[in-house]
This record gives structure tokens, sequence and C-alpha cells, in this order.
């Protein structure tokens, strides 16, 4: 009877009969096929930035240097033209914000003009918005420099010189700070234009 009992349970495996070893058996096989249709699914966070970065790094492990520093450079040139895009619109949008600005006043050119006094003993001169009075030989010292000159800019040169050591004050009240400004050309194109009707 003993033999008989112990082996009730394995025949009644064999015939397919319920036994409390199959039931796991038959769970753990059920979840099979589950976890094999999970393990092809795509996760959620696979974005297709993700998949190109991955092609990428890939190519990139099977590069030499020469293709990794090819690569470096194009990237680089990448890198700097979505820098230079950024900032072009940030520009872009401040002007917007800022609104049209007003153009600058056109440059009238310089003037001078020289006449003689009432008495006939000096001259006034008008360069620029200043009007100084010049004895006989302070003239004539600037007409001697503008004559003296081979063109029009080593003339502007030289009345910026002349004028700077020997009437400063014009220079001054005449706003001339250098020897390119218009009212120096202008003077300048004054004795000439003196000289040529004398």
């Amino acid at each position: 009877m003993k033999k008989t009992t112990r082996k009730a349970p394995a025949k009644r495996a064999a015939n397919g009969k319920p036994s409390a070893r199959s039931a796991p058996a038959r769970r753990a096989a059920a979840a099979k096929p589950t976890a094999r249709r999970t393990s092809t699914e795509k996760p959620a966070s696979d974005t297709r930035k993700g998949r190109l970065q991955r092609l990428l790094f890939d190519s990139i492990a099977q590069m030499d240097e020469e293709g990794l520093v090819f690569l470096l450079r194009q990237a680089h040139i990448l890198s700097s033209n979505a820098n230079t895009e950024r900032i072009n619109r940030e520009i872009e949008a401040f002007e917007r914000d800022r609104g049209p600005v007003p153009e600058p006043e056109k440059d009238v050119g310089g003037t001078a003009a020289i006449e003689m006094s009432p008495d006939g003993k000096s001259y006034f001169l008008t360069i620029g918005t200043a009007r100084k009075a010049l004895t006989r030989e302070e003239l004539g010292g600037i007409v001697r420099v503008c004559l003296g000159a081979v063109d029009r800019d080593v003339g502007m040169r030289n009345l910026f010189r002349a004028m700077g050591r020997d009437r400063g004050d014009i220079l001054v009240d005449a706003k001339i700070s250098g020897p390119t400004n218009p009212h120096l050309g202008a003077l300048y194109d004054k004795v000439l234009e003196m000289a040529r009707a004398s």
C-alpha cells in the first residue's frame, strides 16, 4: 500500500492531471512569450535624435584619426553657424524693439571766407562757425603755405601745422582737431581761388 501511494502522484502528473509542481511551470511558460514581446518593443524614450546619436557614435568608433579630425572640423563649423544664427536673431529682435534710428545729418562740408576789414589794414577769416581777425602778415603766411603745397592734402596738413604754431586760437574756436578737417580744405580752396583771381 505504501508503494502505491508514492507512485500515484507521478502517474497523475503523467496522465495530465493537475499537480502542485505543474502549475508554476505552466505560469512560467505562459510568462515567457510576454517577456519576448516586450524585448522587441521600442522604449518610450527612444527618439529620432537618440537613434541618430547612436548611429553617429557607432560611426565614430570605426573612424581613424583623420576621419575624427575632419568630423571635429565639420562639427565646429556647424556649431559656429548655429551660434551666428542665434546672435543674429538676438540683434534683429533688439533692432525691432528699439525701432527706427534717425539718420545722421549729412556733412555739409567745410566753409571758409576771407574779407578785408573796412580800414583795409587787416582781414577777417570766417572758418566754420569762427570769425577771426588776421593781420596782413598772418594772411600772407597762410597764402604762402597754400601756394607752396604740391596738392590739396599736403596743403591741408601744412595749414594745420602752421596755424597750430602761429594761431592755435583759430583751430580751437573753429573746432578743428586734425589736418583732415573739411574747413581746412575749404580755406585751401579759397586761397587758391583768390590767387587765381588776382
